[in-house]
C-alpha cells in the first residue's frame, strides 16, 4: 500500500488561472444565453418594421443592375434638392436633443422639429417611390414579369416568419 504522506501531491492551479477560466465559462455562457434567447424569441426577425419591409421588397425584388441605378438616381435626387438637405431627419437632431435638455420643456416646440423630421423622411420616401416607379415603367414586360415572381417570392418569405414587434 502506498503512504498517503509519501504520495506526492498534485500541483495547485495558481489563482489567476482559475479566474481566467471562470471568466471564460462565464463569458461562454453568456453567449449561449443571449443566442438561445434571441432563438427562443423568434431572432432578429421578429423586431423587423413591418412597413419598412414592405417598401424594401420592391427593391430586393429588383435585380442588383437596377438597384445600383435605382440608388445611383436617389442619391443624385437627395443632392440636387436643398429642402430634402435640409429637411433629412438627421438635420434637426441638435435641435431635438438641445429641446430634451432644457428645463421647462417646450412640447410644442419638440412636436415641431419630429414633425419637420417626419415630413423630411415622407418627401425622401415620395422620391425613392418616383424614382422605383420610373424604373420599373423603363423595364421591358420580361423584367416586370420577373420582378413579379421575386416580389411575390419575397412576399411569401415574409409571411412564414414574424414580421411585428413584440408586444409589451
Amino acid at each position: 500500500m502506498t503512504d498517503p504522506e509519501t504520495t506526492p501531491k498534485p500541483p495547485r492551479m495558481r489563482p489567476w488561472l482559475r479566474l481566467v477560466l471562470f471568466a471564460s465559462l462565464a463569458l461562454n455562457l453568456l453567449v449561449v444565453g443571449v443566442v438561445a434567447g434571441a432563438v427562443l424569441r423568434g431572432g432578429p426577425d421578429r423586431y423587423r418594421m413591418p412597413d419598412r419591409d414592405v417598401a424594401f421588397a420592391y427593391i430586393r425584388a429588383l435585380e442588383e443592375e437596377d438597384r445600383r441605378a435605382l440608388r445611383r438616381e436617389a442619391i443624385r435626387r437627395f443632392r440636387d434638392d436643398d429642402s430634402l438637405r435640409r429637411n433629412a431627419p438627421r438635420a434637426h437632431y441638435d435641435t431635438a436633443l438641445s429641446l430634451l435638455r432644457q428645463a421647462p420643456f417646450d412640447a410644442a416646440a419638440f412636436d415641431a422639429v419630429l414633425r419637420r423630421q417626419q415630413e423630411g423622411v415622407l418627401a425622401r420616401a415620395a422620391v425613392g417611390r418616383e424614382v422605383l416607379v420610373a424604373r420599373v415603367a423603363a423595364m421591358p414586360p420580361e423584367a416586370r414579369a420577373a420582378m413579379a415572381d421575386r416580389l411575390e417570392a419575397e412576399i411569401a418569405k415574409r409571411r412564414d416568419g414574424p414580421s411585428h414587434p413584440p408586444k409589451p
